[in-house]
């Protein structure tokens, strides 16, 4: 498929690991109720050390879409460039290197994308997104580890599910078109969109871990 093609938004997308809800209840059901037994502390490490690299990628993309922000605009604004690297004139760069206005602005919108999936979950086990808890100060460790289940449960577990099982048709059906963008952008935005089915899974395992033993910042005021 060439760049600057439309996606088919009604295309097939079912196959053997998007072959509906039920399957991945079948697949997560027991990975999540294992998570929350006690012996899933060897685990529990593993994923707090991928969620820190997560954490560190999301770090990176940030960088890179500053970067990225900080050549487009000098290139708009200094020497009025809808394209860059420029090509033809005086340029002796080759055509192939030179990339249009969309595809900067869709590669940073991708990147900053990535980054919020990648740092969600870190921020959900750490118990570092932002709140405003007027009573949480007065509430006890105990209570404020039941608080953590509660939302974890309420909360994570439904919208991780609906991102894991929507996610995944959505994310399929752009790799079965193997899709681009319609605005002569990025090219793969197939594999951006596995993103969205990778946040809801990231989701649930942390939503589970925190059901078995909330973060250890549960206690401080």
């Amino acid at each position: 498929m060439s760049i600057g093609t439309t996606p088919k938004p009604f295309a097939p997308a079912e196959g053997l690991f998007v072959s509906g809800a039920w399957l991945q209840a079948v697949i997560m059901g027991p990975v999540l109720l294992a998570l929350t037994r006690p012996g899933a502390a060897p685990v529990a490490v593993f994923v707090d050390r991928a969620l820190g690299l997560f954490w560190r990628l999301s770090g990176l993309c940030l960088v890179l879409v500053a970067a990225l922000v900080f050549i487009w605009a000098s290139g708009r604004a200094l020497f009025d460039l809808g394209a860059l690297p420029p090509s033809g004139g005086s340029s002796v760069l080759p055509a192939g290197l030179s990339r249009s206005e969309a595809w900067w602005l869709e590669t940073t919108m991708a990147l900053f994308g990535l980054a919020l999936s990648l740092s969600i979950p870190t921020l959900l086990r750490a118990d570092g997104h932002v709140s405003l808890d007027v009573l949480w100060a007065r509430f006890s460790l105990r209570t404020r580890r039941w608080v953590q289940r509660l939302g974890s449960l309420l909360l994570a577990v439904p919208v991780g599910w609906v991102l894991l099982v929507q996610g995944t048709r959505f994310a399929a059906r752009a790799w079965r078109q193997l899709e681009t963008s319609a605005n002569f952008g990025i090219e793969y935005v197939f594999v951006i969109k596995t993103a969205v089915p990778l946040l809801g899974f990231l989701l649930l395992v942390t939503a589970a871990l925190n059901l078995r033993n909330p973060s250890p910042r549960s206690g401080q005021g």
